[in-house]
């Protein structure tokens, strides 16, 4: 049962999510002073350590390496939040208003063929069910 992981100058610069899953018992993490390339792949690693609440030694020591852009700066603070807003999809105003408009043809493009189906099927059994009944009159008259 692993408590306390410590994994400081390793030259670690990236960590699956995947890797720490399973240590249910960890508190406690090191991961300071490694060359962190901070991209898309290294946002859902922090995600992780935040909703598992694990605790990082010297969490003033965990900056990025990589890409220039964010060389020197804090992994968790700027440019965790900079990276939430570039990895993942963010949508606005116009996008909603595109969608509900999208849905509203979909919707209207399904009334209308059901409707057509609708008077299509009623004009095509309308003359059949008439010749029937028109039959079985003509059968009736016939017998009497």
């Amino acid at each position: 049962m692993l408590a306390y992981l410590d994994v400081s100058y390793c030259g670690l610069n990236y960590v699956d999510d995947d890797a720490l899953e399973h240590l249910s018992n960890l508190h406690t993490l090191g991961i300071n002073n490694n060359p962190w390339i901070c991209d898309c792949a290294l946002l859902e690693f922090c995600t992780w350590i935040q909703e598992s609440a694990i605790l990082l030694s010297n969490p003033d020591d965990i900056v990025c390496a990589e890409p220039s852009s964010f060389q020197g700066l804090q992994l968790f603070g700027r440019v965790q939040h900079e990276l939430h807003h570039s990895c993942l999809v963010h949508l606005e105003a116009h996008d909603f208003l595109n969608m509900a408009l999208i849905a509203f043809c979909i919707f209207f493009g399904g009334t209308l063929v059901a409707g057509l189906v609708g008077i299509s099927t009623v004009m095509y059994y309308h003359p059949t069910m008439k010749t029937d009944d028109n039959e079985a009159e003509n059968e009736e008259y016939r017998m009497i």
